[in-house]
């Protein structure tokens, strides 16, 4: 707003009056550039963070672009590893299962030889399956079943010491499978033959 304009407008206004309103508008007009200027620097900061928003967005669809292309099949892509790891804890649970089960066939031969079970499969055939925790508490319900056992009227008999047969041979060599003199002579004696051919008889 210019002086003059406004003295050509409102002539009765006096020459205070004209400044106080010069002044007025003046000030209102700072004012407003200076909310101009405050706007402008939001503007410019908005501007800055959308630029740096789809830039973030771009990358972000690109890296979504390169995943589809290194596994253009997510949901198969899924499956397959569910079912890598379902064979991994497979695989896992029979190593466990052999690595007791070898485990457990050392206790057994352990305490079978212990307890001199004459036919470990036998005796092993008598005890009913049971549960254990862990490999020595295994060890510790295994031996007192083959020691009930062994104890026992009915199975005690199923350990000790073998008994190995030992062939007489008094003829000496030949095949100790065969039988020797001393043992037909002594076949001779108990059988029901007549006297006179028993060298044994009384005379």
């Amino acid at each position: 707003m210019k002086r003059e304009w406004l003295k050509e407008k409102c002539p009765n206004l006096t020459d205070a009056e004209i400044d106080a309103i010069m002044a007025e508008n003046g000030s209102d007009i700072n004012k407003a550039k200076g909310d101009t200027k405050k706007l402008e620097d939001e503007v410019k900061t908005l501007k800055g963070e959308k630029k740096n928003l789809e830039g973030q967005l771009e990358t972000a669809n690109g890296t979504i672009e390169d995943l589809k292309k290194a596994n253009p099949d997510v949901e198969a892509l899924q499956t397959k590893i569910k079912e890598h790891e379902a064979t991994i804890a497979q695989k896992e649970k029979e190593y466990k299962a052999e690595v007791t089960k070898l485990a457990r066939e050392a206790i057994n031969t352990e305490l079978i030889g212990k307890y001199k079970a004459k036919n470990a499969k036998a005796v092993m055939a008598l005890i009913d399956e049971f549960e254990a925790k862990d490999d020595a508490d295994y060890k510790t319900l295994l031996d007192s079943k083959l020691k009930t056992l062994s104890e026992a009227d009915d199975t005690k008999f199923m350990f000790g010491e073998s008994q190995t047969k030992q062939t007489y041979n008094p003829g000496g060599g030949g095949d100790p499978g065969k039988e020797g003199l001393g043992a037909s002579m002594a076949a001779q004696r108990n059988t029901t033959q007549a006297p006179a051919f028993d060298p044994w008889a009384t005379k």
